[in-house]
């Protein structure tokens, strides 16, 4: 998932951002309050910095790495 994305799985993804601190609005569109936040939790979290929600981001953000 990345910018211009939308639907449930972006808004999953903002929920998450924001459980962990990051100030977003949960409104399902992946826009750039959302690709910033998504770059801080990769920085945080040593997965790959790209502003994508892809695999390895999506297991940190859910837990399960």
């Amino acid at each position: 998932m990345q910018y211009g994305s939308s639907g449930k799985a972006a808004k999953a993804a903002q929920t998450q951002l924001k459980v962990y601190g990051y100030s977003l609005t949960v409104d399902g569109r992946f826009g750039s309050n959302t690709k910033s936040a998504a770059v801080a939790f990769q920085k945080n979290h040593h997965v790959q910095v790209d502003g994508v929600i892809g695999p390895e981001t999506w297991r940190a953000l859910f837990g399960t790495r």
